[in-house]
């Protein structure tokens, strides 16, 4: 887990380096505030004139005053540096999250992938705030400390040491370890708790409806009761190990002023050091005394670390040596390929697909739910490559192409296209970041929404129809101006009118583009040069539609239900 850390860490070395001295600064000015405290109180005690007091006064002044500035900028200077690192962590996290997300949401649910995002990046900040960062400069400290007390008595040297294994790596070691028996419990329950409250915000009004409201809150009220017992847990632990490292600090403070005072009384040691050396070695364990607490979440932060690793462990385009996409990607072919989903090797998904398209065909692809077409499209556009046989455009195969590359030239339009809670021209914006307005109202009035640039949807367009929302998303497509347009289930939600007004639509605007159609309704079936019939992953028919209405097989059956 460290070392995944230290990995982030990299570019911020320098920052770690100057944080941690920092806060050695103001731990050293604490200690020798309370040690000049202590040696001016006792000394003060033997009368003296002011004179000799004065250097230990201004003393006092100055390291409380340096002590305030150090504690001030050493917590800049950790934050920064910790933001930085979870920066980097995000920027990382969500560069896969968008090259490689059908591989994560196989693995992962949608709100477990929301909890690493969130969650489980968050836990990395106790890691360097609260356990490394401390336990550096503690180490240090003591160091220091050690010499110190070294150069006054063996017996002290010896206590302080004991104390030290004692809070720093004892009680540390021994939360560590109880705290693994519960090693992702919180994390689990958070996830378990967000899952339910992502459930019931979308699905209450089909829950009210059905009357099954109660089954929602239900599982509400179980994971908060789950997420608050393991938040308790933590806490009763937490507050354990926070009491054994302050009262183990109390007796090794204890035993030193002891051992100090006898060793005053044997005179090997000068009186007015009795009260200062026990005050620093008190002072010097501040800095350990939240450590066994937060080391109790070390399972918890090394299981966060162990999924945001798993997401790290997929590779980047840039990895594999990609070529870059010729200006010419006709024809598409498709070479003995076959998939499987991972988890499902018993059944293809796609078994054995063999098939062409050129340069502005028109095709669609029709079958029942499961037969394969989703996965056929998800192909095409290279969102999962762990394919078997070959795919090329032109004569460059898929997977040697960037996914960056490869989406600029297929433009994808789906059954429910998502749009952003902003304006008309910022949506529009989205497919062609340079256009300008003139252009904008043009794509409109081509896809007959007579709409101002400066109206605001709302989110999933929601103040619009659905024929509406389908035509925005086609301006979008006209403007993205793909080689490929493929359309998932376009007429799903819409009445039949406005689905024959949508095939016209597209018939009239895409006439110059290769079009592939993935439907469930035959509206405009003879449009298509090809049509592809998928029945149990593979290519049952292809055809015209007329030739294929003649013929006994599964397009007929599809057609006439």
């Amino acid at each position: 887990m460290i070392k995944n850390f230290l990995q982030y860490a990299k570019k911020s070395w320098s920052g770690i380096g100057i944080s941690i001295i920092l806060g050695c600064f103001t731990v050293l000015s604490s200690i020798v505030l309370m040690g000049v405290s202590a040696y001016l109180i006792i000394l003060a005690g033997f009368h003296p004139s002011i004179a000799v007091l004065q250097i230990s006064i201004v003393g006092v002044r100055f390291f409380g005053i340096s002590r305030g500035i150090f504690r001030y900028i050493e917590r800049l200077q950790t934050h920064k540096v910790n933001f930085s690192i979870l920066g980097n962590v995000r920027l990382s996290i969500f560069s896969k999250l968008s090259d490689r997300y059908y591989q994560l949401i196989d693995k992962y649910s949608g709100s477990e992938v929301l909890s690493i995002i969130i969650n489980d990046i968050n836990q990395l900040e106790n890691l360097f705030v609260r356990l490394l960062s401390p336990a550096i400069v503690s180490l240090l400290i003591s160091i220091l400390v050690g010499i110190f007390l070294g150069l006054q008595s063996v017996e002290l040297l010896f206590v302080y040491v004991v104390g030290y294994l004692l809070t720093g790596i004892i009680i540390p070691f021994l939360s560590i370890n109880i705290g693994s028996l519960s090693k992702g419990n919180l994390n689990h329950a958070r996830d378990q708790f967000q899952s339910s409250v992502i459930n019931f915000n979308q699905f209450i009004d089909e829950a009210i409806f059905y009357q099954m409201e109660s089954k929602l809150t239900l599982d509400l009220e179980k994971n908060i009761k789950y997420l608050e017992k393991e938040q308790t847990k933590t806490g009763v632990w937490q507050s354990v190990w926070h009491l054994l490292s302050f009262y183990s600090n109390q007796g090794v403070f204890i035993f030193v002023l002891i051992i100090s005072i006898f060793l005053a009384n044997e005179g090997k040691l000068d009186l007015l050091l009795v009260g200062v050396i026990s005050l620093v070695v008190l002072t010097s364990f501040e800095v350990l005394s939240n450590i066994p607490s937060m080391a109790y979440l070390y399972g918890d932060i090394e299981s966060s670390s162990k999924r945001i690793q798993e997401i790290e462990a997929i590779p980047f385009d840039t990895e594999n040596g990609f070529q870059e996409i010729s200006n010419e990607i006709f024809p598409i072919k498709f070479l003995n390929v076959s998939y499987v989903y991972p988890g499902h090797r018993n059944h293809k998904a796609l078994e054995n697909i063999n098939i062409e398209f050129k340069k502005g065909e028109k095709i669609a692809v029709v079958g029942v739910n499961g037969a394969g077409k989703t996965t056929f499209i998800e192909l095409i556009l290279g969102i999962r490559s762990d394919y078997e046989g070959r795919i090329f455009l032109k004569d460059q195969e898929l997977k040697t192409l960037p996914k960056k590359i490869i989406r600029q030239r297929f433009g994808y339009l789906t059954v429910n296209p998502y749009i952003f809670g902003t304006t008309i021209r910022q949506n529009l914006l989205l497919a062609k970041e340079k256009a300008k307005d003139e252009e904008l109202i043009q794509v409109l009035e081509k896809v007959n929404l007579n709409l101002d640039l400066n109206t605001r949807l709302e989110e999933f367009g929601k103040n619009l129809s659905s024929g509406e929302i389908q035509r925005f998303a086609i301006a979008q497509s006209i403007l993205f101006d793909a080689d490929v347009q493929i359309f998932d289930e376009l007429y799903a939600n819409l009445d039949p009118k406005s689905a024959f007004e949508i095939s016209q639509l597209i018939q009239e605007k895409f006439s110059e583009k290769t079009v592939i159609f993935v439907t469930h309704r035959f509206i405009n079936m003879d449009y298509f040069d090809n049509i592809l019939v998928f029945h149990q992953g593979k290519i049952v028919q292809r055809g015209k539609h007329k030739d294929l209405l003649v013929q006994t097989g599964k397009y007929t059956e599809l057609f006439n239900k």
